[in-house]
Order: C-alpha cells, then structure tokens, then sequence
C-alpha cells in the first residue's frame, strides 16, 4: 500500500471557521495512526479576496491546535503557470476548448430553453469561423471550458457510500476564467496531483464538484484518490452553517483561543459533532484520539451546533489538569492574547488592557510556587468553564479586594448589614482559638457556633466566603479558610471591620 497523503485547503478570504478546523483534524486524525503524511494547501488563486492576514490566521490557528503539517506548506499560486500548461494540454488534446458566449447571452440560451419547457445543459457550441472572427474583432474574452463526455458516472464515497451521476446533465465546466486564470476544478485537481493526495476528506458540500473532478483526473491520467465527505454542520436553527457565518460569537477558532478554551478541549468537541465511540465515551486528549478515532464511525447525517456543549467539554478538561498544566495553559494564554498576531489586539483594546493587568498580577502571584497552587486548584478547577474566568475571578487567591454589598448580603438568606457587623467580630476570635487548621474543624466549630447561636449556617458562611472571596463563584467557606490559611483569613476578616 502506498503512503497516504491528505491535505487541507482553505482558502484566505474568511477567518478560520470550526468547519475548516474539522476538516484539518479529520485529515490529521486518518493519516497520522497510518504513518501517513498530513499536507496544507493555501488556496490563493482568488486574487481579489485572497488577503495575507487570513493566510497568517490560518496557520496560526492551525498551530494553536496541535495541527501541523508534515511538509512545506504549498500555495496554489505558486502553481499558475503549471496550471495554465495544463489547459493548454487539454485544448490541445480536444478535451477543451474555447468558449466565447457573454453572461447575457448565457442568460437568453436559459430562458429559450425554459419557454420551451427544457432543460438548458451548455454543451460544446458549433461556431463557425466568421463567428469566431468576429468574437475576436470585437475584443470578446473567451472562457475555457471542459468537454463533458456523457456517459454513467459512479463513485464510491467513504462516508455517502456509492454516488452515480449521469454526465448529460453536467454542463461543459469552465476551467479558466477570461484572463487565463485557472477555476477551482482544475487547479484543485492539478495540485492534489502533484502533492500525490491519495485521499480526500472534506465536507459534503464539494460532492457536486466531484465528479467534474474525477472527470479532470480521468482526462488527465491522474490517479483519482478516494473521496470522504463529510457531513454538515447546521445552525441551532437548523440551517447551514457557512464558513462565512462569523454573526455567532463562537464559530471560529479565534473565539475559543480569545475566550481562553483549551486547544485540545476545542478538537474533543469538534471530534464529537461528527464521530462516535464505540463506547459512551465522550472526553479525550488530543493523544486518545489519535489513537481511537476510526472514520468508519464518523457519521452520515449533520451535525448541529451546540455551545453549551463546548463549554461542558471545556470545563471538563481543566479539571483534568495538573497544576502544572493548569499554570502552563495559563501562562499561554496571557501570552496569546498580548502576543498572538493573529488575534490582532491593539493596545486600547479592552482585553488587551485586561491581558496586561493579568500578566502582571500571574508575576506578581509567583504561580511557580506549586505548593500553593496545589492547595486551592483542586477547589477552583471545578468552578472553571473557561481561562478567562480564572484571570477574571481568581484575584482573591493572592489578594485582598473590597467586597461589594451585593455580593455580601442577602435579603432572603437574612445577611444583613447589622448581623455582619454584630457576629463578624465573635467569629474572628472564635477562629483565633483554632490551634487545628483543618477542614474538619474549622466545619466542625463553626457549624457549632450556628446552632449555640440559633443562626442558620448560611447567615455566617456567607460573610466569611464573601469577604475572603469577593465573587460569588468561590469554593465554600471552609474550604476558603484552608486555602488561605489562617494568618491570611484572619487579616482579611478584621480588614473588613476597619
């Protein structure tokens, strides 16, 4: 068996969708485990919307996923002329030739086909020399189009199974445009040819290009590789999702990088929009997918889009951090959003400013010291959906921030102002007698004190977690003062009574 050689090729005229992110993990999921090569193509021919800064997104993206390719990343311009000798081949050999009808007229030959209630397939037109001629006098461009032989067309699909296509009804394609430049068709063909691709793997919206493409490899002598499309991806609403669809917040890579997703929780669930376990497994490192994805269960109907979903798989993989990795994954988040061209932040942007203060703060809190991190991570880690949420509302960890009254009282849980100021004093001297700093006691003390005092356990826990947290989504109050200890906690609670 030959080596097998996949590829991904975006083009620059859009950010980086999810979508294309799919297709890239797919390709790298089938050929990596088989010692194959994964291959990128920038699809640059479109000289009007082909624009540098998405090329540099694409890549860097691609890079933040773990998605690298195995060899020199190909530019289809770069293949023009070998593109442009290719047309000449096949007009050469009749198998295209010059087409010179303008879009009007294009547009009459449909609506005379549509008064006499037939269907309008283009098929090579007889000109006549003086035509001709006269084409030319008149200064009029000529397309190239592709001679369409008419005969049964059958395919198998590795996702779709066996395709057929009756060819009469395939007009005669354009290949090259009026000024020569070669049309997606021919030029996609052409280079799979010359990166010896031996697979494709991309979204079922290009089945109505594959067989104009087969038929170009056939023409050509090319061997035709084997073809895997994939299904869609659909709007909550059901709709499709197109890669320019950016109106939703989260639909490219950039928005799960900016919001501070880890890179290999953002492939778990791209991976299980479309593929599915043998078992009901649902979390994986990037690792465990090499190793247990099959395309044999990605699955032949759409996937729709589910956000929530992201997040739950988010969460899920910072709680299976190590501290270690937790601090890694941070720092490299901070230096993404200050330092990552792709993002494109500039110095007045909001989260860029806030990244600054972050970074600073990250310093400031020597994360390096794993023997603190230690001893609040596993508390913090499952209250984390997001990075973002930790630089946003982890502060209080290593420093002292004024509560606000709505976060420190509450009405229906009977927290008052007056109560605060009555008990906080009582319970600051209550802890100081603790000599035994643990969960256990420091549980078993205050929850005493509740009942010696007939409160309920919120009307004290509360002030306590608030004032040693300032933000609601803290680990409980036991678990605060262990973190923090007791020098520490007992310094926050009187810093509030001062």
């Amino acid at each position: 068996m030959s080596e097998i050689r996949v590829r991904i090729a975006p083009s620059p005229t859009w950010n980086m969708h999810i979508g294309t992110a799919r297709a890239a993990l797919f390709n790298y999921l089938f050929a990596k485990p088989q010692w194959g090569k994964f291959l990128i193509r920038i699809e640059d021919t479109d000289k009007e919307r082909s624009l540098p800064e998405h090329t540099q997104e694409i890549l860097a993206w691609l890079n933040w996923l773990g998605l690298n390719p195995d060899e020199e990343i190909v530019y289809q311009s770069a293949n023009e002329q070998k593109h442009k000798e290719i047309i000449q081949k096949l007009i050469d050999e009749w198998k295209a030739y010059y087409a010179w009808e303008s879009p009007e007229e294009l547009q009459e030959m449909r609506d005379q086909a549509r008064k006499e209630k037939k269907w309008f397939v283009y098929k090579t037109p007889n000109y006549t020399q003086e035509q001709i001629d006269q084409y030319k006098k008149d200064w009029r461009k000529a397309v190239v189009r592709f001679k369409v032989e008419e005969k049964g067309l059958v395919f198998n699909d590795m996702v779709k199974w066996e395709i057929r296509t009756d060819t009469s009804t395939i007009w005669d394609f354009v290949i090259a445009k009026s000024d020569g430049s070669p049309i997606f068709y021919l030029a996609n063909v052409v280079d799979d040819n010359l990166m010896w691709i031996t697979h494709v793997i991309r979204g079922e919206d290009h089945i109505p290009n594959t067989p104009k493409q087969i038929l170009l490899y056939e023409a050509l002598w090319y061997d035709v590789p084997v073809f895997w499309h994939l299904p869609l991806l659909l709007n909550p609403n059901k709709s499709k999702m197109s890669k320019r669809d950016t109106s939703d917040t989260f639909v490219t890579v950039k928005k799960f990088a900016q919001a501070g997703f880890l890179p290999q929780a953002v492939l778990n669930f791209i991976a299980l929009m479309w593929w599915h376990t043998s078992d009901d497994r649902e979390f994986f490192t990037f690792d465990e997918l090499l190793k247990e994805f099959s395309m044999d269960r990605v699955q032949s109907s759409n996937a729709v889009y589910d956000f929530p979903r992201a997040i739950h798989f988010n969460a899920e993989h910072i709680r299976n951090l190590t501290p270690e990795q937790f601090v890694e994954q941070l720092k490299n988040y901070i230096d993404l959003l200050l330092n990552n061209d792709a993002l494109k932040l500039e110095e007045e942007n909001e989260l860029f400013q806030k990244a600054k203060y972050w970074d600073n703060l990250i310093k400031e809190w020597k994360l390096d010291d794993l023997d603190y991190v230690e001893k609040w991570f596993d508390e913090v880690k499952v209250r984390l959906q997001t990075l973002e949420q930790f630089v946003l509302y982890a502060k209080y960890l290593y420093d002292f921030v004024e509560v606000s009254d709505d976060i420190l009282y509450n009405a229906k849980m009977k927290v008052s102002k007056e109560l605060v100021q009555e008990q906080l004093p009582k319970i600051i001297d209550l802890l100081e007698n603790i000599e035994a700093w643990d969960k256990e006691t420091l549980k078993n003390t205050l929850i005493s004190y509740n009942k010696e005092n007939e409160l309920k356990n919120g009307q004290t826990l509360r002030p306590i977690r608030s004032i040693l947290s300032w933000v609601q989504a803290s680990p409980w109050a036991f678990e605060l003062l262990l973190i923090l200890w007791k020098e520490e906690s007992l310094n926050r609670l009187r810093r509030y009574l001062s």
